[in-house]
Protein backbone atom coordinates (compact mmCIF):
# COMPACT_ATOMS: atom_id res chain seq x y z
CA UNK A 1 0.00 0.00 0.00
CA UNK A 2 1.29 3.47 -0.78
CA UNK A 3 1.68 5.92 2.06
CA UNK A 4 -0.97 8.55 2.76
CA UNK A 5 1.28 11.32 1.50
CA UNK A 6 1.46 9.64 -1.90
CA UNK A 7 -2.30 9.19 -2.04
CA UNK A 8 -2.79 12.85 -1.06
CA UNK A 9 -0.35 13.92 -3.74
CA UNK A 10 -2.20 11.81 -6.31
CA UNK A 11 -5.56 13.27 -5.30
CA UNK A 12 -4.12 16.79 -5.48
CA UNK A 13 -2.71 16.09 -8.92
CA UNK A 14 -6.07 14.75 -10.03
CA UNK A 15 -7.83 17.85 -8.72
CA UNK A 16 -5.43 20.14 -10.58
CA UNK A 17 -5.87 18.13 -13.76
CA UNK A 18 -9.65 18.30 -13.42
CA UNK A 19 -9.45 22.07 -13.08
CA UNK A 20 -7.40 22.20 -16.28
CA UNK A 21 -9.83 19.89 -18.08
CA UNK A 22 -12.83 22.00 -17.02
CA UNK A 23 -11.11 25.15 -18.19
CA UNK A 24 -10.44 23.55 -21.57
CA UNK A 25 -13.99 22.28 -21.87
CA UNK A 26 -13.15 18.62 -22.39
CA UNK A 27 -11.95 15.34 -20.81
CA UNK A 28 -8.32 14.26 -20.63
CA UNK A 29 -7.34 10.57 -20.60
CA UNK A 30 -5.33 9.49 -17.55
CA UNK A 31 -1.63 9.30 -18.35
CA UNK A 32 0.01 5.90 -18.09
CA UNK A 33 0.66 4.87 -14.50
CA UNK A 34 -1.70 7.38 -12.90
CA UNK A 35 -4.92 5.47 -12.68
CA UNK A 36 -5.20 3.51 -15.92
CA UNK A 37 -7.40 0.51 -15.18
CA UNK A 38 -5.99 -3.00 -15.04
CA UNK A 39 -8.65 -3.89 -17.62
CA UNK A 40 -6.51 -2.09 -20.19
CA UNK A 41 -9.38 0.25 -21.05
CA UNK A 42 -8.74 3.97 -21.42
CA UNK A 43 -9.57 5.67 -18.13
CA UNK A 44 -10.95 9.19 -17.84
CA UNK A 45 -10.87 11.35 -14.75
CA UNK A 46 -14.35 12.05 -13.47
CA UNK A 47 -15.86 8.74 -14.65
CA UNK A 48 -17.30 8.23 -11.14
CA UNK A 49 -19.74 10.86 -9.86
CA UNK A 50 -20.99 9.10 -6.74
CA UNK A 51 -20.53 9.78 -3.03
CA UNK A 52 -17.23 9.71 -1.19
CA UNK A 53 -16.58 6.66 0.96
CA UNK A 54 -13.89 4.85 2.90
CA UNK A 55 -14.15 1.06 2.74
CA UNK A 56 -12.88 -1.03 5.66
CA UNK A 57 -10.68 -3.95 4.53
CA UNK A 58 -9.77 -6.87 6.81
CA UNK A 59 -6.87 -9.12 5.80
CA UNK A 60 -5.74 -12.17 7.75
CA UNK A 61 -2.00 -11.75 7.17
CA UNK A 62 0.53 -9.49 5.51
CA UNK A 63 0.75 -11.98 2.63
CA UNK A 64 -2.92 -11.36 1.93
CA UNK A 65 -2.12 -7.69 1.34
CA UNK A 66 -0.13 -8.59 -1.71
CA UNK A 67 1.21 -5.95 -4.06
CA UNK A 68 -1.33 -6.82 -6.75
CA UNK A 69 -4.18 -6.22 -4.27
CA UNK A 70 -2.69 -2.94 -3.10
CA UNK A 71 -2.18 -1.81 -6.69
CA UNK A 72 -5.79 -2.63 -7.57
CA UNK A 73 -7.33 -0.62 -4.76
CA UNK A 74 -4.93 2.24 -5.48
CA UNK A 75 -6.21 2.22 -9.06
CA UNK A 76 -9.81 2.29 -7.82
CA UNK A 77 -8.99 5.32 -5.68
CA UNK A 78 -7.39 6.98 -8.72
CA UNK A 79 -10.25 6.13 -11.07
CA UNK A 80 -12.76 7.62 -8.63
CA UNK A 81 -10.73 10.84 -8.25
CA UNK A 82 -10.01 9.93 -4.63
CA UNK A 83 -13.67 9.60 -3.69
CA UNK A 84 -13.31 5.90 -2.85
CA UNK A 85 -10.57 5.12 -0.35
CA UNK A 86 -9.62 1.99 1.58
CA UNK A 87 -8.63 1.55 5.23
CA UNK A 88 -6.69 -1.73 5.33
CA UNK A 89 -6.22 -3.68 8.58
CA UNK A 90 -3.81 -6.63 8.42
CA UNK A 91 -3.22 -9.67 10.63
CA UNK A 92 -6.97 -10.03 11.32
CA UNK A 93 -6.84 -6.85 13.38
CA UNK A 94 -10.45 -6.05 12.55
CA UNK A 95 -11.91 -9.56 12.33
CA UNK A 96 -10.23 -12.80 13.36
CA UNK A 97 -10.46 -15.94 11.23
CA UNK A 98 -13.36 -17.42 13.19
CA UNK A 99 -15.52 -14.29 13.00
CA UNK A 100 -14.53 -12.96 9.57
CA UNK A 101 -17.53 -14.38 7.71
CA UNK A 102 -20.10 -13.19 10.23
CA UNK A 103 -18.39 -9.81 10.60
CA UNK A 104 -18.20 -9.28 6.85
CA UNK A 105 -21.85 -10.21 6.40
CA UNK A 106 -22.83 -7.84 9.21
CA UNK A 107 -20.82 -4.97 7.71
CA UNK A 108 -18.09 -4.73 10.35
CA UNK A 109 -15.77 -4.89 7.33
CA UNK A 110 -16.67 -4.00 3.77
CA UNK A 111 -14.06 -6.35 2.28
CA UNK A 112 -12.33 -9.32 3.90
CA UNK A 113 -10.46 -12.43 2.92
CA UNK A 114 -12.24 -15.64 3.91
CA UNK A 115 -10.77 -19.14 4.14
CA UNK A 116 -13.91 -21.11 3.35
CA UNK A 117 -12.80 -24.26 5.18
CA UNK A 118 -13.26 -22.25 8.40
CA UNK A 119 -17.01 -22.20 7.68
CA UNK A 120 -17.79 -25.69 6.34
CA UNK A 121 -21.49 -25.60 7.20
CA UNK A 122 -21.95 -22.35 5.27
CA UNK A 123 -20.12 -23.49 2.12
CA UNK A 124 -21.05 -27.12 1.66
CA UNK A 125 -21.44 -27.02 -2.13
CA UNK A 126 -18.52 -24.67 -2.60
CA UNK A 127 -15.70 -25.82 -0.34
CA UNK A 128 -16.71 -29.19 1.09
CA UNK A 129 -17.52 -30.63 -2.32
CA UNK A 130 -14.32 -29.16 -3.79
CA UNK A 131 -12.03 -30.35 -0.98
CA UNK A 132 -12.90 -34.04 -1.17
CA UNK A 133 -9.76 -36.23 -1.14
CA UNK A 134 -8.04 -36.84 -4.48
CA UNK A 135 -10.48 -34.72 -6.51
CA UNK A 136 -7.83 -34.46 -9.23
CA UNK A 137 -6.25 -31.00 -9.03
CA UNK A 138 -2.70 -31.37 -10.35
CA UNK A 139 -0.95 -28.15 -9.29
CA UNK A 140 -1.65 -24.83 -7.62
CA UNK A 141 -1.86 -22.90 -10.90
CA UNK A 142 -4.52 -25.05 -12.54
CA UNK A 143 -6.35 -25.30 -9.21
CA UNK A 144 -6.54 -21.50 -9.13
CA UNK A 145 -7.89 -21.43 -12.70
CA UNK A 146 -10.55 -24.05 -12.01
CA UNK A 147 -11.73 -22.49 -8.74
CA UNK A 148 -11.99 -19.07 -10.38
CA UNK A 149 -13.98 -20.56 -13.26
CA UNK A 150 -16.51 -22.27 -10.96
CA UNK A 151 -17.01 -19.40 -8.49
CA UNK A 152 -16.28 -16.19 -10.43
CA UNK A 153 -16.30 -16.62 -14.21
CA UNK A 154 -19.21 -19.01 -14.74
CA UNK A 155 -20.75 -19.46 -11.29
CA UNK A 156 -23.43 -22.03 -10.68
CA UNK A 157 -26.44 -21.02 -8.59
CA UNK A 158 -25.49 -23.61 -5.97
CA UNK A 159 -22.25 -21.76 -5.28
CA UNK A 160 -23.63 -18.24 -5.66
CA UNK A 161 -26.50 -18.86 -3.25
CA UNK A 162 -24.12 -19.93 -0.48
CA UNK A 163 -22.34 -16.57 -0.64
CA UNK A 164 -25.60 -14.63 -0.97
CA UNK A 165 -27.00 -16.38 2.12
CA UNK A 166 -24.06 -14.95 4.10
CA UNK A 167 -24.60 -11.46 2.60
CA UNK A 168 -21.23 -11.51 0.81
CA UNK A 169 -20.03 -11.53 -2.80
CA UNK A 170 -16.69 -13.04 -3.89
CA UNK A 171 -14.33 -10.70 -5.72
CA UNK A 172 -11.27 -12.97 -5.86
CA UNK A 173 -10.57 -16.64 -5.29
CA UNK A 174 -7.40 -18.60 -4.63
CA UNK A 175 -6.46 -22.21 -4.06
CA UNK A 176 -5.07 -23.54 -0.79
CA UNK A 177 -3.52 -26.41 -2.66
CA UNK A 178 -2.13 -29.80 -1.88
CA UNK A 179 -2.23 -31.02 1.69
CA UNK A 180 1.22 -32.32 2.73
CA UNK A 181 2.56 -34.04 5.85
CA UNK A 182 5.13 -32.07 7.89
CA UNK A 183 6.95 -34.21 10.51
CA UNK A 184 9.23 -33.03 13.31
CA UNK A 185 11.37 -36.18 12.96
CA UNK A 186 12.60 -37.96 9.84
CA UNK A 187 10.04 -40.72 10.28
CA UNK A 188 9.49 -43.19 7.40
CA UNK A 189 6.01 -42.85 5.91
CA UNK A 190 4.83 -44.54 2.73
CA UNK A 191 1.52 -46.18 3.52
CA UNK A 192 -1.34 -45.17 5.84
CA UNK A 193 -0.34 -47.68 8.56
CA UNK A 194 2.92 -45.74 9.01
CA UNK A 195 0.91 -43.07 10.86
CA UNK A 196 0.50 -45.49 13.76
CA UNK A 197 1.62 -43.86 17.01
CA UNK A 198 2.03 -40.37 15.54
CA UNK A 199 0.25 -37.28 16.88
CA UNK A 200 -0.75 -35.28 13.82
CA UNK A 201 -2.44 -31.88 13.77
CA UNK A 202 -5.37 -31.49 11.39
CA UNK A 203 -8.38 -29.21 10.93
CA UNK A 204 -10.05 -31.53 8.42
CA UNK A 205 -12.71 -33.85 9.84
CA UNK A 206 -12.10 -36.53 7.22
CA UNK A 207 -8.31 -36.49 7.60
CA UNK A 208 -8.60 -36.49 11.41
CA UNK A 209 -10.86 -39.57 11.36
CA UNK A 210 -8.46 -41.26 8.95
CA UNK A 211 -5.44 -40.52 11.20
CA UNK A 212 -7.21 -42.05 14.20
CA UNK A 213 -8.20 -45.11 12.17
CA UNK A 214 -4.53 -45.84 11.45
CA UNK A 215 -3.53 -45.83 15.12
CA UNK A 216 -2.38 -42.24 15.09
CA UNK A 217 -3.86 -39.45 17.20
CA UNK A 218 -5.45 -36.48 15.47
CA UNK A 219 -4.66 -33.25 17.34
CA UNK A 220 -6.80 -30.14 16.87
CA UNK A 221 -4.89 -27.70 14.71
CA UNK A 222 -3.81 -24.49 16.41
CA UNK A 223 -2.70 -22.77 13.24
CA UNK A 224 -0.84 -19.93 14.92
CA UNK A 225 1.20 -22.34 17.06
CA UNK A 226 1.72 -25.30 14.76
CA UNK A 227 5.49 -24.76 14.71
CA UNK A 228 5.84 -24.49 18.48
CA UNK A 229 3.53 -27.49 18.98
CA UNK A 230 5.87 -29.56 16.83
CA UNK A 231 8.91 -28.23 18.66
CA UNK A 232 7.43 -28.90 22.11
CA UNK A 233 6.17 -32.40 21.33
CA UNK A 234 2.49 -31.49 21.53
CA UNK A 235 2.31 -32.95 18.04
CA UNK A 236 4.67 -34.96 15.83
CA UNK A 237 3.51 -33.22 12.69
CA UNK A 238 0.73 -31.55 10.76
CA UNK A 239 -1.33 -32.23 7.64
CA UNK A 240 -1.54 -28.82 5.96
CA UNK A 241 -0.99 -27.10 2.60
CA UNK A 242 2.69 -26.32 2.06
CA UNK A 243 2.22 -22.57 1.73
CA UNK A 244 0.20 -22.48 4.97
CA UNK A 245 2.80 -24.59 6.76
CA UNK A 246 5.49 -22.13 5.70
CA UNK A 247 3.49 -19.05 6.72
CA UNK A 248 2.92 -20.37 10.24
CA UNK A 249 6.36 -21.89 10.84
CA UNK A 250 5.78 -25.63 10.49
CA UNK A 251 8.63 -25.91 7.99
CA UNK A 252 11.09 -24.52 10.56
CA UNK A 253 10.48 -27.56 12.79
CA UNK A 254 10.23 -30.12 9.99
CA UNK A 255 12.74 -32.89 9.37
CA UNK A 256 10.58 -34.81 6.88
CA UNK A 257 8.10 -33.34 4.39
CA UNK A 258 5.85 -35.79 2.53
CA UNK A 259 3.90 -34.72 -0.53
CA UNK A 260 1.44 -36.64 -2.70
CA UNK A 261 1.73 -36.99 -6.48
CA UNK A 262 -1.96 -35.98 -6.67
CA UNK A 263 -3.71 -33.52 -4.36
CA UNK A 264 -4.93 -34.96 -1.08
CA UNK A 265 -7.24 -32.03 -0.42
CA UNK A 266 -7.51 -28.58 -2.00
CA UNK A 267 -9.34 -25.76 -0.21
CA UNK A 268 -10.55 -22.31 -1.25
CA UNK A 269 -9.76 -18.81 -0.08
CA UNK A 270 -11.67 -15.76 -1.27
CA UNK A 271 -11.54 -12.02 -0.95
CA UNK A 272 -15.20 -11.02 -0.65
CA UNK A 273 -17.24 -7.85 -0.29
CA UNK A 274 -20.28 -7.21 1.89
CA UNK A 275 -23.31 -7.60 -0.38
CA UNK A 276 -25.07 -4.50 0.99
CA UNK A 277 -21.93 -2.48 0.29
CA UNK A 278 -21.78 -3.87 -3.24
CA UNK A 279 -25.47 -3.16 -3.88
CA UNK A 280 -24.98 0.42 -2.67
CA UNK A 281 -22.50 1.06 -5.50
CA UNK A 282 -23.85 2.73 -8.62
CA UNK A 283 -23.34 1.05 -12.00
CA UNK A 284 -20.13 2.99 -12.66
CA UNK A 285 -18.48 1.97 -9.39
CA UNK A 286 -19.53 -1.67 -9.81
CA UNK A 287 -17.99 -1.54 -13.29
CA UNK A 288 -14.73 -0.10 -11.92
CA UNK A 289 -14.53 -2.80 -9.22
CA UNK A 290 -15.35 -5.55 -11.72
CA UNK A 291 -12.61 -4.36 -14.05
CA UNK A 292 -9.99 -3.83 -11.36
CA UNK A 293 -10.65 -7.22 -9.76
CA UNK A 294 -10.95 -8.82 -13.21
CA UNK A 295 -8.73 -10.93 -15.42
CA UNK A 296 -5.78 -8.53 -15.58
CA UNK A 297 -5.55 -8.51 -11.79
CA UNK A 298 -5.93 -12.30 -11.74
CA UNK A 299 -2.93 -12.62 -14.05
CA UNK A 300 -0.96 -10.43 -11.65
CA UNK A 301 -2.06 -12.73 -8.85
CA UNK A 302 -0.84 -15.82 -10.74
CA UNK A 303 2.52 -14.12 -11.27
CA UNK A 304 2.64 -13.49 -7.52
CA UNK A 305 1.79 -17.16 -6.84
CA UNK A 306 4.59 -18.28 -9.17
CA UNK A 307 7.06 -16.02 -7.37
CA UNK A 308 5.99 -17.31 -3.96
CA UNK A 309 6.11 -20.95 -5.11
CA UNK A 310 9.62 -20.47 -6.49
CA UNK A 311 10.81 -18.83 -3.27
CA UNK A 312 9.26 -21.51 -1.09
CA UNK A 313 10.76 -24.39 -3.07
CA UNK A 314 14.15 -22.70 -3.00
CA UNK A 315 13.85 -22.21 0.76
CA UNK A 316 12.85 -25.83 1.32
CA UNK A 317 15.63 -27.09 -0.96
CA UNK A 318 18.18 -24.98 0.93
CA UNK A 319 17.12 -26.47 4.27
CA UNK A 320 19.61 -29.31 4.64
CA UNK A 321 17.85 -30.57 7.78
CA UNK A 322 14.55 -31.09 5.95
CA UNK A 323 14.26 -34.27 3.90
CA UNK A 324 11.62 -34.10 1.19
CA UNK A 325 9.78 -37.19 0.02
CA UNK A 326 6.92 -38.05 -2.31
CA UNK A 327 4.47 -40.77 -1.29
CA UNK A 328 5.09 -43.59 -3.82
CA UNK A 329 2.52 -43.55 -6.58
CA UNK A 330 1.85 -47.27 -6.19
CA UNK A 331 0.78 -46.57 -2.59
CA UNK A 332 -1.84 -43.96 -3.52
CA UNK A 333 -4.64 -46.56 -3.93
CA UNK A 334 -4.01 -47.65 -0.35
CA UNK A 335 -4.34 -44.05 0.87
CA UNK A 336 -7.50 -43.59 -1.18
CA UNK A 337 -9.02 -46.78 0.18
CA UNK A 338 -8.16 -45.84 3.77
CA UNK A 339 -9.50 -42.27 3.54
CA UNK A 340 -12.58 -42.79 1.36
CA UNK A 341 -14.87 -44.38 3.99
CA UNK A 342 -14.57 -41.27 6.16
CA UNK A 343 -15.15 -38.96 3.20
CA UNK A 344 -18.22 -41.01 2.23
CA UNK A 345 -19.55 -40.91 5.80
CA UNK A 346 -19.12 -37.14 5.93
CA UNK A 347 -20.91 -36.69 2.61
CA UNK A 348 -23.72 -39.01 3.64
CA UNK A 349 -24.37 -36.87 6.69
CA UNK A 350 -24.26 -33.67 4.65
CA UNK A 351 -26.55 -34.99 1.91
CA UNK A 352 -29.37 -35.45 4.41
CA UNK A 353 -29.74 -31.67 4.62
CA UNK A 354 -28.16 -30.68 1.29
CA UNK A 355 -29.95 -32.61 -1.46
CA UNK A 356 -27.87 -31.10 -4.28
CA UNK A 357 -24.55 -32.37 -2.94
CA UNK A 358 -24.08 -34.89 -5.75
CA UNK A 359 -24.77 -32.13 -8.27
CA UNK A 360 -22.15 -29.92 -6.63
CA UNK A 361 -19.55 -32.69 -6.67
CA UNK A 362 -20.28 -33.28 -10.34
CA UNK A 363 -19.88 -29.56 -11.11
CA UNK A 364 -16.39 -29.65 -9.59
CA UNK A 365 -15.42 -32.94 -11.24
CA UNK A 366 -16.64 -31.74 -14.65
CA UNK A 367 -14.73 -28.48 -14.25
CA UNK A 368 -11.55 -30.37 -13.35
CA UNK A 369 -11.92 -32.87 -16.20
CA UNK A 370 -12.79 -30.18 -18.76
CA UNK A 371 -9.85 -28.04 -17.74
CA UNK A 372 -7.24 -30.78 -18.13
CA UNK A 373 -8.86 -31.98 -21.35
CA UNK A 374 -8.31 -28.57 -22.90
CA UNK A 375 -5.00 -27.51 -21.33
Amino acid sequence: MKKFSKIFALILALALTLAWVTACGGEKPAPAGSGAGSSGQEVFYGEYDGPEMTLEVNLSSSLANMQYFGDAIDRITARTDGKVKFNVTEYSGLLDQASALEGLGAGVADISDLTLSNYPESFVYTTQACAQPFMGFKDIFSANDIIREVIITNPDDLMTQEFTAQNVKPLLTSAVFGTSLFLAKDTPVAQPADLNGLKIMSDDQVISSFINSQGGAAVALDIMNMGSNMRNGVADGVFIAQNVGEIFGADEETKALYTFPVDLSTHIKTTSINLDTWNSFDDTLQKIFTEEFGDAMYQEFLAFVETMETKRHAKFDANTEMHQYTIPEDQIPAWQAAIQPYADAQLEGIAATHPDLDKAKQIWRDAIDNYYATH
